[in-house]
């Protein structure tokens, strides 16, 4: 959607953006893929969904358009804070994958979930204070006490969060360059602690769990490019598609053919 309305495809990104706020009538959050048959919900691409509201506004301060898609927002959200359990975070026994890496996502408790929340959420807030929505206060209350709670589990030894959280609140063991560049991404990270844990990021352990598609990969880039890391965002760009090129694909690759390597 973002691309779409960057090129000026409005069409097709506000009927995606449509769509997605259709689906609310029978799923308790944006589905996955809409229109369909399959009910499925993935957190990660319903608070992309509201990104993609405030998006769309950032692009073309279309004030009729934010207000048409507002209450969709708003469910979406509602229905998000309903899953916020005892530890704070989002929990949910949906498909609480982000990409097709071996991210420990088995769980009701994904950390990266709750990150995504945090962007929704800001996203959120920058459309109620377009609105001037009575509810600005309370989205704002919302996303501050979700970054607290995520917090909790950040390690600022190895600058690094778990994957995910068990039903007794112990951390996974696995981690992940997901929970760390959405950290960074989306300023939920310390403030203190953002250039060790972006040193970290540029020079990750082995035992870290890269990315390995397309799609998440962009939002490395994106962190990249945040912190001005641009000789490197552009090196990583073209390691990674120049095997694409190559091959004469006529469409973009699900994953990576390298499985996503790290350029230092």
């Amino acid at each position: 959607t973002h691309g779409a309305v960057g090129h000026g495809a409005l069409d097709i990104s506000r009927r995606s953006i449509r769509l997605g706020a259709e689906s609310l009538d029978h799923l308790p959050m944006v589905g996955a893929v809409v229109p369909s048959a399959w009910s499925t919900v993935i957190p990660a691409w319903s608070f992309l969904w509201c990104m993609s509201v405030w998006d769309d506004y950032f692009f073309t301060a279309d004030n009729a358009f934010l207000a048409e898609l507002w209450p969709g927002v708003l469910m979406n959200l509602e229905s998000a804070q309903s899953h916020v359990g005892q530890h704070g975070l989002f929990e949910g026994q949906y498909w609480n994958m982000f990409d097709w890496a071996g991210v420990d996502d088995r769980h009701a408790v994904v950390l990266h979930n709750s990150q995504w929340m945090v962007a929704a959420l800001d996203s959120a807030i920058h459309c109620a204070t377009v609105l001037a929505d009575r509810r600005l206060d309370e989205l704002s209350q919302a996303r501050q006490l979700l970054i607290n709670a995520i917090n909790r589990y950040w390690d600022s030894r190895t600058f690094l969060y778990p994957d995910a959280v068990d039903a007794e609140g112990r951390p996974s063991r696995s981690r992940s360059i997901h929970t760390l560049m959405l950290g960074l991404l989306f300023d939920i990270i310390p403030e203190s602690d953002r250039d060790g844990a972006l040193s970290q990021l540029l020079n990750p352990p082995e035992s870290v769990v890269p990315v390995s598609s397309p799609f998440a990969a962009f939002f490395y880039y994106q962190t990249l490019e945040k912190y001005g890391k641009i000789s490197r965002l552009l090196g990583q760009i073209q390691f990674d598609y120049k095997p694409i090129i190559a091959s004469d694909s006529s469409t973009l690759w699900e994953v990576f053919s390298h499985g996503f390597i790290f350029i230092t």
